[in-house]
């Protein structure tokens, strides 16, 4: 019997493990691709805009400014899905 408990107790830590291994890799990459396409999106409008403008921008904008924008969005979508998608992420780690 206590064999039977312990295997069905560590089953359940196992699975609630993973799922939340799962979550927080999802959100990190998440983070990072959010990351790479606001520098590729900047990067981008480097070029099309006219260098007086390129230059303007860079005396008022700091130069961590994609990584700034990119940490504020992110935090407000995993803040969007904590908050509303929580109970379906809970649901499926009983399943």
């Amino acid at each position: 019997v206590a064999m039977s408990v312990f295997g069905w107790f560590l089953t359940w830590f196992t699975k609630r493990t993973a799922m939340n291994l799962t979550i927080i890799a999802l959100v990190s990459a998440l983070a990072l691709v959010n990351l790479l396409a606001l520098k590729g999106i900047l990067s981008g409008l480097s070029y099309v805009l006219p260098p007086g403008i390129s230059e303007g921008f860079a005396m008022v904008i700091p130069s961590n400014a994609p990584a700034c924008l990119s940490a504020v969005f992110s935090a407000r979508v995993i803040r969007w899905v904590w908050e509303w998608k929580a109970w379906a992420i809970a649901w499926m780690s009983h399943v």
